[in-house]
């Protein structure tokens, strides 16, 4: 009579602590769904706070040519809303927080700069499954996001072009846009072509090394003088086309044309002695290389000319350079200036939101993320 008392008691003892097991399996995985869709809603605001700053400071880049108080006032108000606009487009319910200020932002040398930024906070109403349980059946997920935006007036490691042209010619209609610009000495002396590099730094493999994308220790700031170099065109053919190949191994038409950009310093004359020519670099450039001549008026077979920026395999023959009937010699790079607003990996710099410190407006402008 004991021992059927005792198996009927471990009886219900077993079934008890199988209830109990099963409540905190469901409470867990209740608690695992809830985090879970509160983190990915989460990465989502992020994302969205992001997309929204970025738009902002793209849209702020235009007080940089502006000194009418109105002017940049409208250019603010229109920045704000293109951020509400695209946070909301990408998820944020309600009216996003979108505010311009100042604030300190931290530079690579350790110092701070007291610039203006765009902040963007970003909210949605994420649904609970466990936690209404103790009365609370929602909860607010933020992102926020804080950007910035200036000139260019230092470009270093694998965006540099360490090619050069003239405010004249950058200026010109037929260099921007659906114009091209060739660089080869031979058809505009001294007017563009390639930066000399001191020999003792092995210079001609630091300019191999940058047209081809790779992070260099060549650093151009604005007013740099430097000594512009031709005789080097036909040895960077190579050059160009590691940079082709490398960009046809990215995924997407848009990354593959982006690794052909590069950033070209815009100089005007210095001085000059002899046969050398000095240059004062006066701002930088967005220039897309598009081809390069592996012989006399016929480009790459590298050359990402095809549909969706992928290679045709042959060599693009083209026309003579001018209506004079100069070629495109060998070793000629063949691109655009391409006048976009771009973010590009910069190092933010102390007043580099002073328009003033330019004398072309028409330089190469950033926005970039700081947190």
């Amino acid at each position: 009579m004991k021992k059927e008392f005792m198996k009927s008691n471990r009886g219900s003892v077993s079934i008890f602590t199988m209830l109990i097991f099963l409540f905190v399996i469901l409470v867990f995985s209740a608690v695992v769904i809830d985090v879970g869709f509160v983190y990915s809603t989460r990465k989502q605001m992020i994302t969205s706070a992001d997309a929204a700053a970025l738009a902002g400071a793209k849209e702020m880049e235009k007080t940089l040519s502006e000194s009418s108080e109105s002017s940049i006032s409208q250019i603010k108000a229109r920045a704000i809303t293109i951020a509400k606009n695209i946070a909301i487009e990408n998820g944020a319910q309600g009216e996003p927080e979108v505010v311009i200020e100042k604030m300190n932002i931290k530079l690579a040398d350790g110092t701070t700069d007291y610039r203006d930024v765009i902040k963007v906070k970003v909210t949605t109403d994420e649904k609970l499954i466990f936690f209404r349980f103790i009365d609370k059946f929602n909860l607010d997920v933020n992102g926020v996001a804080i950007a910035t935006w200036g000139y260019v007036t230092n470009v270093t490691a694998g965006q540099l072009l360490p090619l050069y042209t003239t405010p004249d010619l950058f200026l010109s209609s037929n260099t921007l846009h659906s114009g091209k610009m060739s660089f080869n000495d031979s058809l505009f002396p001294n007017q563009r072509g390639y930066i000399y590099l001191d020999p003792a730094w092995n210079g001609q493999n630091i300019i191999n090394e940058a047209i081809e994308g790779v992070p260099t220790k060549i650093t151009l700031a604005l007013d740099t003088v430097f000594e512009g170099k031709s005789g080097v065109a036909q040895s960077v053919i190579g050059s160009v086309e590691t940079r082709m190949k490398n960009a046809q191994k990215l995924e997407t038409p848009t990354d593959r044309r982006a690794y052909m950009y590069g950033l070209v310093p815009i100089a005007e004359f210095y001085s000059s002695s002899g046969n050398t020519v000095y240059f004062q670099i006066k701002s930088f450039a967005v220039y897309e290389i598009i081809d390069v001549m592996t012989k006399t008026n016929t480009g790459s077979p590298e050359a990402l000319l095809g549909s969706n920026y992928t290679k045709i395999g042959t060599g693009k023959t083209y026309s003579p350079a001018d209506n004079e009937g100069n070629d495109y010699e060998k070793g000629t790079i063949y691109g655009k200036f391409t006048g976009e607003v771009r973010e590009l990996e910069v190092i933010i710099e102390k007043n580099d939101q002073d328009g003033n410190i330019l004398t072309i407006t028409s330089g190469a402008k950033y926005s970039k993320l700081i947190q």
